[in-house]
């Protein structure tokens, strides 16, 4: 579950040595990870246990929250987990939720399990970036994926609910302020009328700054198309503006590490969909990149 977390330490910036890569600076951020499990028979006291874990502190961060009641006949518990990582050009979090009950006895017993990560941050210069991942909730669990201008336009905003999401979104941003907002939770539940109904689910999210600027250089970018695009056994790279031979285009996966540099020859190159050690890269999200200018995407479909 915790793939972008890690592969933070690799070599994942998008821009040359002659030009500045964007960056990003954190203004606030909010963790919270919140658990508690309730049980409650007719003629009993209620039984109820709960742990709310919230932080601000800095990067990075990692904490569990768990709760649990067991009377001998009923039971209700809950756990939750946060992790967050943050650089300059890059945001990775992952979480996830269980909760569970079950009563015998007239009444009901219930259990809540959330995890949320919330950071605002500033972007220093217009950049190409990516926000991507996924997403799963199953039963009663709910989770969203929020990415926004802060206090202003909402750009994308994915729910969660019985199944498995896929984030996918490569975003021209300008600089500016920007909210970036994820959670996953819910209630696993337990009546004597309709049995029990347990929650679950897990978010595992990277922002990525994948180039320094989404505006063309004049006389340096190069605007890159790839076809066939979903490729399933090759796919040819090529650009408009010239390219210095020998100079490299850069294939990165979803996360941002890269993954096959190919030297550049003539007006394209074709990547055989093979990593630099000659192993078949799986299905998913790719970026060829030349030195300067905005990458193009590469599905890729085995």
């Amino acid at each position: 579950m915790r793939r972008y977390l890690q592969t933070l330490t690799a070599a994942c910036l998008l821009a040359g040595p002659s030009i500045a890569a964007a960056a990003m600076t954190e203004t606030s951020q909010f963790c919270n990870v919140m658990t508690f499990a309730q049980i409650s028979v007719p003629g009993e006291d209620p039984l109820f246990v709960s742990q709310d874990r919230r932080s601000q502190e800095l990067d990075p961060y990692q904490d569990i929250s768990s709760s649990a009641l067991d009377d001998g006949t009923n039971q209700a518990a809950s756990h939750a987990i946060l992790d967050v990582a943050f650089t300059e050009t890059r945001i990775a979090t992952s979480g996830e939720f269980q909760s569970a009950a079950h009563i015998e006895n007239d009444g009901f017993a219930e259990a809540l399990g959330t995890s949320r990560y919330t950071i605002d941050f500033t972007l220093d210069q217009p950049a190409v970036c990516s926000l991507g991942g996924v997403a799963e909730a199953r039963d009663n669990g709910h989770g969203t994926v929020l990415f926004r201008r802060t206090d202003s336009e909402i750009l994308v905003y994915q729910e969660v609910n019985l199944g498995r999401v896929a984030v996918d979104h490569l975003l021209n941003l300008d600089p500016g302020s920007y909210t970036l907002d994820v959670s996953i939770g819910g209630y696993g539940q337990s009546f004597p009328q309709i049995g029990s109904v347990p929650a679950s689910g897990h978010f595992d999210i990277a922002f990525q700054v994948l180039s320094p600027t989404s505006a063309p250089l004049p006389g340096a970018s190069a605007v890159l198309t790839a076809y066939p695009n979903p490729a399933r056994d090759q796919v040819v790279v090529s650009w408009q503006r010239e390219l210095p031979a020998g100079s490299p285009i850069s294939i990165l996966d979803a996360s941002g590490r890269v993954v096959r540099e190919i030297a550049v020859g003539g007006s394209d190159l074709v990547w055989d969909l093979r990593d630099d050690r000659g192993v078949a890269v799986p299905s998913g999200i790719y970026f060829a990149r030349a030195a300067a200018g905005p990458p193009v995407r590469v599905t890729v479909l085995r």
